[in-house]
């Protein structure tokens, strides 16, 4: 992230800013496999419960996403369908 000069101090709070979504686990990465725009991320956030969420390639950069580094899983849907 590029700020203005002397605007620098404000990163650590832009990047620290409040999700409303309640649906939050935290879990290490797993598995990234990037694509040349999109990756797929896995994180586990429970032994043998994993995620797995497609992002852009560039947001895998700009979070330094890897397997071992611990990320939280956000999870904010209007829907979530289920099939018996």
């Amino acid at each position: 992230m590029r700020l203005p000069p002397g605007f620098e101090h404000l990163k650590k709070i832009i990047l620290q800013q409040a999700v409303s979504a309640r649906n939050q686990l935290t879990g290490k990465v797993i598995d990234v496999k990037e694509g040349m725009v999109m990756a797929e991320v896995t994180v586990e956030v429970a032994p043998g419960i994993e995620i797995v969420s497609s992002i852009t390639t560039s947001s895998v950069k700009r979070l330094g996403l890897a397997p071992g580094k611990e990320a939280k899983v956000v999870i904010k849907a209007t829907s979530v369908m289920l099939d018996a």
